[in-house]
């Protein structure tokens, strides 16, 4: 687990962690927190009962925020048997001992795995995903299951589910928490845990990381395992974490990324992993000498558009100040909207991906493949209409446009990266989207705002992306600043996005969460 380059860590940080004496935990990062288990002000224990306490003043009572799905009975006495271990043999990781949490479409063998379908409560899967196993040999605590968009479906448009129901956003209880990983993004957002894990097909760990105002990550295709992970495609599905910060996104990422024999695509990702993790990547000053382009081509445009559009014009100034080289304006030279729009596959390989899943997820299975569970009825019912529809689908061999979908997949890649080549730059930007949150419809089918907040660009091609706060508007509500990269350049992402967030500082906490007493915490 780059055990030794995880402590060197520790050992360089924990002295200026010290120096400051005064670490407020829902800003805190899982430095200060290993800081502080090693000063024993705090305890994994101790961090976990702060986490249950938060879990009941907010999700289940206060504001009522209904993030959580499955609390794990099992967290308190893994973080005791951490917190021994600690003292015997030293933390295994920057994650030892921290509470995450973890979308329900994340196979726990100790938990239920629903993917928001009543179909499968009660059924574990047999095995843990392969990046729930990283986490529980890193020493990170599985605090809860959380809830999201269904995986088949939601009544209400986003962040809803029939079995959790809808979950809301903390900054503004009235609008929706992005889907698809909105239980994770609340999660977090509201410190019932350090950082979490989710994923997208489409738009899934962006889009709630934006609304949630945290770093999300969307990482390279092949970087991180889905094996165990319930799917929607095998092309575009993405795994990835989403904290408050970027050194805790770094820190979660150092654990998960690797090589998946049953994942074919993580073979990709030989030698192009950092030994040292990503941690050591973090500097403050990593926008410095950067050339960075602003891609034109994801700009909207209109009134609902203008406040997040001055917030983004706000962010690349603060790129320029801290002596990066922004170009702009630069295109790929086609009608990108246009081609993304259709630039999906997802329908056409849900129920092929679905198949291969269900018959992984052993004996117990409540459905054995997409047919049955259609058949099992447990799903909105406006849904079984999309659902008859991708079950039709016999083949991908014959498929009249799936082999244009990868070709165009292929070509948009290429196109990105040679523009990038050509005006050496580190990265593109532009916005994740230009306007926040939705409120959540009063009725079932109700109007969100505008499909232009989907901003598939990033999962269409496969490369990197990496969100990070930009500000809020009028109404509090946060919008995010997007950095995209070549294939496997997450080091060089990581540290840009550290830079700009040490040198703007835009994320605050939810206002719906405030904090509570004893969670201030004074080192020795």
């Amino acid at each position: 687990m780059k055990l030794f380059h995880y402590l060197l860590s520790i050992v360089t940080l924990t002295s200026v962690a010290l120096a400051e004496r005064r670490i407020e935990l829902e800003q805190a990062t899982v430095l200060d927190l290993q800081a502080a288990f090693a000063a024993g002000t705090l305890s994994s224990e101790k961090l976990l009962q702060l986490s249950l306490r938060r879990i009941e003043a907010y999700d289940d009572r206060g504001p009522a925020l209904n993030a959580i799905l499955t609390l794990n009975p099992n967290a308190l006495e893994t973080a005791r048997a951490l917190d021994r271990e600690r003292v015997q043999k030293g933390p295994r990781s920057l994650l030892h001992g921290v509470p995450v949490v973890l979308k329900d479409n994340f196979d726990t063998k100790d938990l239920p795995t629903t993917g928001g379908s009543p179909v499968f409560n009660g059924t574990p899967p047999e095995h843990d995903a392969f990046v729930v196993e990283r986490l529980r040999q890193a020493g990170a605590v599985i605090l809860a299951k959380v809830n999201l968009s269904g995986f088949m479906g939601t009544r209400r448009g986003v962040g809803d589910s029939m079995t959790g129901g809808q979950t809301l956003n903390p900054y503004n209880t009235a609008h929706h928490p992005g889907g698809s990983s909105g239980g994770t993004g609340v999660s977090v957002a509201a410190w019932f845990a350090s950082a979490g894990l989710g994923t997208e097909t489409g738009v899934s760990i962006r889009d709630p990381s934006s609304d949630n105002a945290l770093v999300g990550i969307a990482p390279t295709e092949g970087l991180i395992s889905r094996t165990g992970v319930l799917p929607l495609s095998f092309v575009h599905d993405r795994v990835g974490p989403m904290a408050r910060n970027v050194t805790d996104a770094a820190a979660m990422l150092s654990v998960v990324a690797g090589i998946d024999p049953t994942d074919l695509y993580t073979l990709e990702s030989a030698g192009r992993i950092p030994k040292e993790g990503y941690m050591s990547f973090l500097k403050r000053d990593g926008l410095a000498g950067a050339r960075i382009g602003v891609l034109a081509d994801l700009f909207s445009s209109g009134p609902e558009h203008r406040e997040g559009l001055d917030l983004i014009e706000t962010a690349l100034k603060d790129l320029s100040a801290q002596s990066a080289f922004v170009l702009r304006p630069l295109s790929l030279g086609v009608d990108l909207r246009s081609v993304l729009r259709w630039s999906r596959s997802t329908s056409i390989e849900t129920r092929f991906a679905l198949d291969a899943y269900f018959r992984g997820r052993g004996p117990n299975s409540p459905v054995k493949n997409l047919a049955e569970y259609i058949a099992a009825g447990q799903y909105y019912s406006e849904n079984k209409e999309g659902l008859m529809r991708v079950q039709a689908i016999e083949s991908l061999d014959t498929h009249p446009t799936f082999g244009s979908l990868m070709t165009n997949r292929r070509v948009l890649r290429d196109l990105t990266e040679a523009l990038m080549d050509k005006y050496r730059l580190d990265a593109l930007v532009y916005p994740m989207k230009t306007f926040p949150a939705a409120k959540i419809p009063k009725e079932p089918g109700g109007e969100l705002r505008p499909a232009s907040a989907d901003n598939p660009f990033s999962s269409i091609t496969g490369l990197p992306a990496i969100v990070v706060p930009a500000g809020f508007d009028a109404n509090g509500l946060p919008v995010a600043l997007e950095f995209l990269g070549r294939r496997f350049s997450e080091r060089t992402l990581l540290r840009l996005a550290y830079g700009y967030e040490q040198s703007t500082k835009h994320r605050r906490p939810p206002p719906s969460a405030p904090r509570l007493d004893g969670e201030t915490l004074i080192l020795p």
